[in-house]
């Protein structure tokens, strides 16, 4: 399993551990599939990371 997608489905319930995840990874990989979940659920919180 795509790493991005992983932190997707196992990680939206912990917004601080699968954005501090996701930060590091996108150093190697492209994590566009994955943050859209996350846009969705913390709209304000996410505003604010990205």
């Amino acid at each position: 399993m795509f790493i991005p997608v992983y932190i997707d489905i196992h990680g939206l319930h912990d917004l601080t551990a699968a954005s501090t995840s996701l930060a590091y990874i996108t150093q190697f990989l492209s994590a566009e599939c994955a943050i859209t979940a996350f846009i969705e659920r913390y709209p304000d919180k996410m505003h604010v990371i990205c």
